[in-house]
């Protein structure tokens, strides 16, 4: 009996290490990603193919939300336009910026409550062809940002001393 009992042991043993081994196909993939960066690809990470649109536009929400609570620096180029914030660009700070060119107009920040008939409280300004602008903002729920140049959002993280 000891010897059955001894011999069951030594195959759990052996059937445990076994399984512990990778497979052939998880192998050669390991060997061919350590040649590349460390961190996987997002592709690698999630597939998002069976996603519906909805629920990939709420995965996207979420994801931006989360790069702007982090304080990630991240730049978007902002083309002429309305936008809300919480809907079109998450709520959070921001550098909003315009380079020298041949464009002029206005841009305008505006809270949610603000009157449709009086000027925007938050941000009110004329931008020339011959000016670069640069102006640190803070967009929350259902604030506008009206832009009629081109420029550019960058995620603020704030000040930071080193």
């Amino acid at each position: 009996m000891r010897k059955l009992f001894t011999g069951f042991l030594a195959v759990c043993l052996v059937l445990a290490a076994a399984s512990a081994l990778p497979a052939p196909d998880a192998a050669a993939a390991s060997e061919t990603a350590g040649s590349e960066t460390e961190a996987a690809a997002p592709e690698q990470i999630i597939d998002l193919s069976g996603y519906d649109d909805d629920t990939l536009t709420a995965l996207l929400e979420q994801v931006q939300t989360e790069v702007v609570d982090r304080g990630i620096e991240r730049t978007a180029q902002i083309q002429i336009g309305t936008y809300v914030f919480g809907r079109d660009i998450p709520v959070g700070k921001y550098v909003l910026k315009t380079e020298q060119s041949d464009d002029s107009g206005y841009l305008a920040l505006g809270a949610a409550d603000d009157p449709e008939d009086e000027y925007p409280s938050k941000l009110y300004e004329y931008i020339n062809t011959d000016e670069a602008f640069e102006a640190y903002i803070t967009g929350e729920e259902g604030d506008w940002l009206l832009t009629q140049v081109p420029c550019t959002l960058t995620i603020s993280a704030g000040v930071q001393f080193k």
